[in-house]
């Protein structure tokens, strides 16, 4: 989901203002299908005060499948990016790997991957990273609520996810990689839900439509609704305690 503030023009196409999810096709960035869906619309995702309700949605739990490969590791953490390293993997059992998985739930410090959005002076680390700069960010606490194996045929392995806000399933996989005294990238990373939004509720390329938006958006108020009202009660509860 992204967001972008719209003049008084949005009236004129009668699109509710609203929040609604999208499909984002693999190997395409964010920035790419905001503009598609823009030029399909003329318009944008969430409009007028939705916007301020987006951070709470995006910064809520989501989870992840994801397909790693063991032995090799690349300087992206994923397929795309150049092999920095290459190491033997066939002491990497089932038992060993769901024994590594342990270590990676609940609180745990991550070094976010090279090539992320994160920004380092002011500049994307990634945009960095391409032109030859030494990028160092910093590790962060993040939170894994569930890092389940759900496939195993070395090398590759399927884990499925469940995480807060700020987690990255690139560094995980690298991470395990090590931990298992190994190496490994993620080969196909899949967003499974974000918020209340599951896979069946985005919106596929072919649907982006006014009406199917204006659709999506009532048939999800209520739903986003309840969602973070339960978010906006567990701040001022935490505060409370504080």
């Amino acid at each position: 989901m992204k967001n972008l503030k719209v003049s008084h023009k949005v009236f004129e196409k009668h699109i509710l203002a609203g929040i609604f999810p999208i499909f984002k096709k693999v190997g395409r960035t964010s920035a790419k299908t905001l503009e598609e869906l823009k030029e399909n619309l003329k318009q944008v995702v969430a409009t007028f005060h939705s916007c301020r309700s987006l951070p709470a949605l995006l910064s809520g739990t989501k989870s992840y499948h994801a397909v790693a490969i063991l032995g090799v590791e690349t300087d992206t953490d994923n397929a795309s990016g150049k092999a920095l390293k290459e190491m033997p993997y066939d002491h990497i059992t089932l038992d060993k790997l769901e024994r590594c998985l342990k270590d990676y739930k609940g609180y745990i410090w991550q070094k976010p991957p090279l090539y992320s959005s994160l920004k380092v002076c002011g500049k994307r680390a990634s945009d960095l990273a391409r032109l030859g700069q030494n990028v160092d960010i910093e590790p962060r606490e993040v939170y894994a609520e569930s890092v389940e194996c759900t496939s195993f045929t070395a090398p590759k392995f399927e884990i499925r996810v469940q995480c807060g806000g700020g987690f990255y399933v690139r560094s995980l996989i690298r991470d395990i990689g090590r931990g298992l005294g190994t190496c490994a990238h993620t080969s196909e990373l899949l967003r499974t839900s974000q918020g209340p939004f599951t896979l069946s509720d985005c919106l596929q390329e072919h649907q982006w439509t006014v009406g199917n938006v204006n659709d999506s958006i009532q048939r999800h108020a209520w739903k986003v609704k309840k969602y973070l009202d339960s978010v906006f009660s567990t701040y001022r509860k935490r505060i409370d305690d504080w």
